[in-house]
């Protein structure tokens, strides 16, 4: 690797919304880089499906379900949906959310590959509402606009929405940023996802602010960490994935 890559990224697209923000996509060493005004939304691994960040602490989550169907709310350049459809194959089935086009634009310039994702440009909030239940196995919220949640997705009507649509044994999955968000909006957003569901928390790697919470239906965290470790393959990749899952706590 030349280690001057990372002093100068090759610039792979840039593009400019509506609203007038600003979307790169960058190489970076060996990294791919997708970045919102300069904040990183995705990111993928040159040498390995797994990015050793938060985005990898959704994905135990698929091996619970033997064919998971999977929503995505907050594509953007579409992380997650490259790593499950490349260790899952057509096992897997994602609908994506991003309402965003130019976003979707870039994701293009992004992933390795084309996905197979169905991506819609709507609000995923006013969307769900029209989804029969029991329609979803899993619900990955990784929406921010900037640094915060989008307000709607931290309000009670939506765990409402999520629960209905979400199976027997459905899980509702938060990538939950407490540092730019702040620990008494999270204090009040779990007390809030409480009342619907049996909540939890991972913790991702020690050196991000990153916490993934898991809002599940009827599961409890020994059932899901039993599930995790029985059915995800063990590699030097998902050894820390899987340990994660197994100290998840209990909000």
């Amino acid at each position: 690797m030349n280690p001057l890559s990372f002093l100068f990224p090759k610039l792979l697209y840039r593009g400019t919304d509506e609203s007038g923000n600003t979307i790169e996509v960058l190489s970076l060493g060996d990294e791919l880089v997708l970045k919102f005004n300069g904040i990183t939304y995705s990111k993928l691994n040159k040498g390995s499906v797994f990015t050793h960040q938060y985005w990898d602490y959704f994905l135990p989550l698929a091996y619970i379900f033997e064919n998971p169907r999977v929503m995505i709310i907050g594509f953007g350049g579409g992380t997650i949906a490259y790593q499950l459809e490349s260790l899952l194959g057509e096992k897997v089935s994602i609908t994506a959310f991003e309402p965003n086009s130019k976003m979707i634009e870039a994701s293009r310039h992004f992933l390795p590959k084309e996905t197979k994702a169905r991506i819609i440009r709507e609000d995923a909030y006013t969307y769900i509402s029209k989804l029969g239940p029991g329609s979803f196995d899993l619900i990955f919220l990784d929406a921010y606009q900037g640094s915060t949640i989008p307000p709607q997705f931290l309000s009670d009507a939506f765990a409402t929405k999520a629960k209905r649509i979400l199976s027997e044994e459905g899980i509702l999955a938060i990538n939950y940023a407490p540092s730019f968000m702040g620990w008494l909006t999270y204090m009040s957003y779990v007390t809030m996802l409480k009342q619907h569901f049996l909540v939890y928390r991972i913790a991702t790697a020690i050196t991000e602010g990153n916490i993934i919470i898991l809002a599940s239906k009827v599961l409890d965290n020994s059932k899901i960490a039993w599930l995790v470790n029985k059915n995800m393959p063990k590699n030097e990749d998902t050894e820390e994935l899987i340990r994660h899952y197994s100290e998840m706590k209990k909000e």
